[in-house]
């Protein structure tokens, strides 16, 4: 068993505004033997209590043959001296089992009380390529006074915050039979099993319930562990909680000149599970019996307590400094100082709720990022191409087939069109009987008119979270189209946004039915930031898909698809191939 334990403060010392140093200390228990590598890691209490930082570093087992030395790095990010006192509880120290990767510490490399020459903590992150030397210096020292905040082996992620409930109605404990997958992944799988364990996410369980592994392989290669709570989901009560206006958060970025963007390292998994909603997650695998101590992914009701954790954690910071959307935050200022001040506010928020964040992920001091789906620069929120991208890739109809399916599309919307039947006139000839094929300037400038006028008001209508939204999907045998819809408040319908993808040569060898799914699962990721925790409605003109979230037992591709669909709770209605017009239109561009 791996040994743990505090470390005091050897000796009273006073530590300088802005000092960077090693202090000695010693071991609490004088007669715990340490016989390997270790990590120190400074107390929280300690921290909130002296106003000093710790840094992470990792000891030498050779340092520990003379307990009453061993090294703590503090740092006084303050403008004035603080004095930490002998016997004082400062950090504590855990054996490692294997080699990470933070700083290494040895009696060779001792020799001075500044830290900075003998290690390098910063965590590798994206910076700013607009930025001076001396602006870049600045954020490294920053970023180095704040590793804590950075996830890495022995610092993941845990907050007391909040934590996650299932409730859910009166019931009993619901049962499914483990399902088969082959040796390959299910090794992998047991790999991930294995990892969660260790990172104490999984403990061992005795629940009545039990629910089945659905692996999902990662491009990487390796699995990320999901389970298929669907029938939990049924009987779980809803969260209304919330999850605030998009178009208001990117319209706060306005005006800024330095972005920031922070990605949390699995975030839902630095939130405990309630002790008795436990039993509700158990699943069983090769390697035994388990159960979540983390809230997991696939919960109903988990994004709207992530949400609310973020509320909690950075709603006190004003919009002109931070943009913040469910599990999405991006830092903003005018100034690079400012930035700095902004930054630093964000990590001291982030570190008092016990929250890490991805380096690898992060980006900071960027003159421009993408945000939501967006890109972001001084100059404001750049055209929502995403929305559109689907329409302006529209090539000219080269057949009357095709120009029958344009006219199919736009005319769905024409009553938003001013002077539609004109505009169009050039392209309804080309329909009418006896008349030859012939694309000329007059249809193209027809084309040209009507594609733009889809992608403007009235006809293109802002997202509004208060009210539903209507996702309509098909797929073809060369790609995937999705139009994302509202009503307003005469009960038309307007597009939002567009969607179109081809499919690679794999995906058009898939049946009829995995096409359809695959549809439905792509454009409601791709619109994933408005449809998490709305309202949402699902067209669709392939009936077998009404019942896709009540299969029993999928596997598979297919398992992984409905898992992502089940995440945004849609209600599934059928709508005639006849009314399809802009979706079956996209899945053809």
């Amino acid at each position: 068993m791996l040994k743990c334990c505090h470390i005091r403060v050897a000796e009273s010392r006073d530590i300088k505004p802005f000092e960077e140093i090693f202090i000695w200390g010693k071991l609490e228990n004088k007669n715990e033997k340490f016989t390997r590598d270790s990590y120190i890691e400074g107390t929280e209490h300690f921290q909130q209590r002296t106003g000093l930082l710790t840094a992470p570093i990792k000891i030498s087992a050779e340092m520990m043959n003379d307990e009453s030395k061993i090294p703590i790095c503090v740092l006084n990010t303050t403008d004035k001296s603080i004095r930490v006192y002998r016997e004082q509880t400062a950090a504590t120290i855990q054996e490692l089992s294997s080699t990470h990767n933070i700083a290494h510490i040895s009696e060779s490399n001792m020799g001075g009380n500044n830290p900075s020459s003998q290690y390098d903590p910063v965590p590798e992150v994206s910076v700013g390529e607009q930025l001076t030397t001396q602006q870049r210096e600045n954020l490294e020292i920053l970023i180095r006074k704040n590793t804590q905040v950075f996830d890495y082996p022995g610092n993941s992620g845990f907050t007391t915050t909040i934590e996650h409930t299932i409730p859910t109605a009166v019931s009993d404990p619901i049962v499914c039979h483990p399902r088969r997958h082959n040796l390959g992944l299910t090794q992998k799988n047991n790999e991930a099993v294995g990892n969660h364990v260790k990172s104490g996410h999984l403990t061992p369980s005795k629940s009545p319930w039990a629910f089945p592994i659905v692996p999902v392989l990662k491009p990487d290669k390796t699995v990320r562990l999901c389970v298929d709570y669907r029938p939990l989901n049924k009987i779980t009560q809803n969260d209304p909680y919330p999850t605030g206006n998009l178009q208001e958060v990117l319209d706060n970025l306005s005006g800024a000149n330095y972005f920031s963007v922070i990605d949390l390292a699995q975030g839902y998994l630095q939130v405990p599970l309630a002790k008795e909603d436990r039993p509700k997650t158990a699943f069983r695998s090769p390697t035994g019996f388990w159960e979540w101590t983390r809230m997991p992914y696939g919960l109903k009701g988990s994004p709207a307590t992530f949400s609310r954790l973020m509320q909690k954690v950075l709603g006190h910071i004003p919009p002109h400094r931070l943009a913040l959307y469910m599990d999405d935050i991006c830092i903003i200022s005018k100034t690079f100082e400012e930035h700095l001040v902004n930054l630093q506010g964000v990590f001291d928020a982030l570190r008092q709720h016990g929250l890490r964040v991805k380096a690898k992920k992060c980006a900071f001091a960027m003159k421009e990022v993408k945000f939501l789906g967006h890109k972001v620069c001084n100059k404001g929120v750049q055209p929502e191409e995403h929305k559109v991208k689907a329409i302006r890739a529209w090539v000219a109809p080269t057949c009357l087939k095709e120009v029958q399916m344009f006219l199919g599309a736009v005319g769905w919307y024409r009553k938003f069109i001013k002077d539609f039947s004109t505009i169009a006139r050039p392209l309804t000839w080309l329909l009418e009987k006896d008349v030859t094929f012939t694309w000329g300037k007059e249809q193209d400038d027809a084309f040209n008119t009507l594609r733009h006028e889809l992608v403007k008001a009235p006809v293109l209508a802002h997202p509004d979270p208060t009210r539903p939204f209507v996702v309509t999907t098909d797929a073809s045998k060369v790609g995937l189209g999705g139009e994302l819809s509202q009503e307003d408040a005469q009960g038309q319908l307007h597009p939002v946004a567009y969607f179109s993808r081809a499919l690679t040569k794999r995906e058009r060898s898939y049946p009829t039915y995995d096409r359809e799914v695959m549809a439905m699962r792509d454009t409601l990721k791709h619109f994933r930031y408005y449809l998490l925790g709305a309202q949402v409605v699902m067209r669709t003109d392939h009936k077998p898909l009404l019942k896709i979230l009540e299969q029993k037992d999928p596997f598979g591709r297919r398992a992984t698809l409905m898992r992502d669909i089940a995440e945004f709770e849609p209600r599934i209605e059928f709508i005639r191939g006849e009314d399809n017009h802009m979706a079956d239109a996209l899945s053809r561009i």
